[in-house]
């Protein structure tokens, strides 16, 4: 799916899973609410 006016950031289409540092943070389509990544600020 290809992002349009309506709708700019559609949900990613071909990827069922992503995994951050042996935890599941998207599946299905959906975003698991975990928080498995650290912020890395440029200084």
């Amino acid at each position: 799916m290809k992002g349009t006016f309506a709708e700019p950031q559609p949900p990613p289409s071909g990827i069922r899973l992503v995994v951050v540092n042996g935890r599941v943070t998207y599946e299905n389509g959906k975003y698991t609410g975990a928080k498995a990544g650290k912020v890395e600020r440029r200084q």
